[in-house]
């Protein structure tokens, strides 16, 4: 039997499927790695089999790999209980404009404490676009200035 690269997709998004009724996060790779050869298939049809078969372990475990190095370590660390020092000196753009002592939101490039988007409140009047820091936390809003 001729192995398709449309056979690597399906194959990718049963895996991926599967991965539903397995606790463990590490079925998806291996999809995402079979979805990934099909498309390596599909640029070169005449990669033999176990070429394919060559390209979906190695990214498959590539994958995973990167997962439980990179990404997975970071998922783990606790977020509750972090000291306002975590959050204070953040720079972020206004994105929901407020008048002074009103509610506005903040977003950030990068979460802080979790978050990429924080209401916020300032002694001045906030307008949309303005880059603004963090100077204090008050419950779940933030103080802000503009810089």
């Amino acid at each position: 039997m001729d192995v398709s690269w449309w056979h690597w997709i399906i194959l990718g998004f049963g895996i991926m499927v599967a991965q539903l009724i397995i606790p463990s996060f590490t079925l998806f790779w291996f999809g995402l790695g079979a979805i990934f050869t099909g498309l390596v298939a599909a640029f070169w049809p005449s990669c033999p089999p176990w070429g394919q078969l060559l390209v979906w372990v190695v990214s498959s475990l590539a994958f995973d790999s990167m997962w439980f190095k990179y990404v997975k370590p970071t998922a783990d660390r606790v977020k509750a209980g972090l000291a306002k020092e975590a959050v204070v000196g953040g720079v972020g753009i206004v994105v929901k404009a407020a008048r002074t002592k009103e509610k506005g939101v903040v977003k950030f490039e990068a979460p802080l404490a979790g978050a990429d988007e924080w209401s916020c409140f300032a002694d001045e009047p906030l307008l949309f676009g303005e880059r603004v820091k963090v100077v204090d936390v008050s419950g779940k809003m933030i103080k802000v200035v503009k810089i």
